[in-house]
C-alpha cells in the first residue's frame, strides 16, 4: 500500500478551497497561503449596467463555503477566490482583480460620502449643501 502523501497530486485541485473545513479561519488561512488579500468581512461595491444605466451595488466579502451552494464553493480556486454577498441576498464569485477594483470603488464612495457630509467643504467650494451633486 502506497501512502497518500506519496501519490501524485492532481494539479487542478491543488488550489481549491477545502470544503472539509468551512470555517472563516480556514478560509482566511487559505487566502494567506495563496498570497491573496484578506478581504473577508470587508465592504465592497460593484458597478453593474441595468437598463442602460450604471448602478452601484454594495456588498461584503464572505466565506464562499458558507454563503454559496456546494457546487460553487467546491469549484472555487485561486482564480475566483472571493465571494461577495450583496445587500439583496445574491452571492457572486470574483477574481482577485475584480475584488481589488470593488474595494477601491467602495473606498471612493466612502470618501465621497465623507466629503459630502462636510458642510465646511461645501462652503469652501461655494456649493449649497442641500443641492444634489
Amino acid at each position: 500500500v502506497v501512502p497518500s502523501t506519496l501519490l501524485p497530486r492532481n494539479s487542478r485541485n491543488m488550489n481549491h478551497f477545502p470544503i472539509s473545513d468551512t470555517s472563516d479561519s480556514a478560509y482566511s488561512e487559505w487566502l494567506v497561503k495563496h498570497s491573496l488579500p484578506p478581504y473577508l468581512g470587508q465592504p465592497c461595491s460593484f458597478a453593474f449596467t441595468v437598463d442602460n444605466d450604471e448602478v452601484i451595488f454594495k456588498g461584503k466579502f464572505v466565506n464562499p463555503a458558507t454563503h454559496s451552494d456546494l457546487l460553487v464553493a467546491g469549484t472555487a480556486t485561486s482564480r475566483t477566490p472571493f465571494c461577495v454577498l450583496f445587500s439583496d441576498g445574491e452571492c457572486k464569485r470574483y477574481s482577485k482583480t475584480q475584488a481589488d477594483r470593488a474595494v477601491k470603488l467602495s473606498h471612493k464612495i466612502d470618501l465621497i460620502a465623507a466629503i459630502i457630509a462636510h458642510v465646511s467643504i461645501h462652503d469652501m467650494l461655494g456649493l449649497d449643501s442641500l443641492a444634489p451633486l
